[in-house]
């Protein structure tokens, strides 16, 4: 039980350290974005 609660703390401190909330609210931000001018791109093909 102690490796699971060690590998979750550190995990959790790698998870912050690194940024991961921000960098995947940044990836959804521009991939809702990008969406909308592909989708308008698309139509115009056919």
């Amino acid at each position: 039980m102690m490796i699971n609660l060690t590998f979750i703390r550190e995990m959790v401190r790698r998870f912050q350290k690194d940024e991961i909330p921000r960098l995947s609210a940044e990836l959804a931000y521009y991939f809702l974005l990008s969406l909308f001018p592909f989708l308008i791109f698309l139509f115009t093909l056919l």
